[in-house]
């Protein structure tokens, strides 16, 4: 149960760094919504493959590879963004993402606990495989 607390906390952890400065794959030029969008797929598949723990590993790391230019991407655009604005403005972008984050971690949490719990094998490679988006 701690290893699977410690690597929850480890998780979110990554997301929260990753949706400090987030982004959306679906066209949006801001980084905060790609990653508020790509966490929110990556729950999905974790959800969606949950009967079979190898299958959840497998699918979720299909779509980081499958996205991983994306979020270089994402990853360039934040710190570009980033770059043009003032502390307020930071500060501002912070608060908004944290709003929008919120409720996703509290849904990451949750599954990844259980995913934790119930696949304990595969535990570690999907922290390998979120930890990807630091």
């Amino acid at each position: 149960m701690r290893k699977s607390l410690t690597l929850a906390v480890c998780i979110i952890a990554a997301l929260s760094l990753a949706l400090s400065f987030g982004c959306s794959k679906k066209a949006s030029s801001d980084p905060g919504e790609f990653m508020v969008s790509y966490t929110k797929d990556m729950l999905k598949i974790i959800k969606d493959n949950s009967g079979d723990c190898d299958k959840a590993i497998k699918e979720l790391q299909a779509f980081a590879d499958k996205n991983k230019s994306a979020i270089e991407d994402m990853k360039k655009a934040a710190q570009e963004m980033e770059s043009k604005m003032s502390d307020e403005e930071k500060k501002a972008y912070g608060e908004k993402m944290m709003q929008k984050l919120q409720p996703i971690m509290q849904e990451s949490m949750g599954t990844i606990m259980e995913f934790s719990q119930k696949c304990p094998e595969q535990a570690q490679k999907l922290g390998e495989v979120m930890g990807n988006l630091k």
